[in-house]
Formats: C-alpha cells, sequence, structure tokens
C-alpha cells in the first residue's frame, strides 16, 4: 500500500507539474499572424495542459482513496 501511495504522489506532482509547463510555454510562445493572415499558434498545447491537469487529478484522487484505506486497516488492526 505504501508503494502505491508513493507513486501516486509523485505521478500526481509530476502530471501537474506538466500542466503547468504547459500552459507557461502557451503563453510565452504567444501566437502571431503572418503576410497571408494565416494564424500560427502552439495550439497541441491546450489539449496537453488539460489531459496532464485530469491525469494528476485521476492520480491525486488514486493517492487520497489509498491512504483512506490504509487509515481504515490501521485502525482494523489496532481494535
Amino acid at each position: 500500500m505504501n508503494k502505491i501511495i508513493r507513486v501516486s504522489s509523485w505521478l500526481s506532482i509530476l502530471l501537474f507539474v506538466g500542466a503547468v509547463v504547459c500552459m507557461l510555454a502557451f503563453n510565452m510562445i504567444g501566437a502571431e499572424v503572418d503576410a497571408q493572415g494565416m494564424l500560427h499558434e502552439p495550439f497541441f498545447l491546450i489539449p496537453l495542459f488539460w489531459l496532464f491537469f485530469m491525469f494528476s487529478l485521476i492520480a491525486g484522487g488514486v493517492n487520497i482513496l489509498a491512504r483512506i484505506t490504509q487509515t481504515k486497516q490501521k485502525k482494523q488492526i489496532s481494535q
């Protein structure tokens, strides 16, 4: 159980950092319009942000559920 908690904690943190990096990169790169009027922007970073963010929420939820079950098991053992 401790391994699940440890892995889900790190995974949640890393995925959230990845989401923040995607959003920062999107805002720093910016958008530009060329001479023909075509818009150029790093649109792929927006879905990557949401993908990383949702997976970080899922990993955080797994972490919370694993911690809850671990505390329940410890209480049952001590009784």
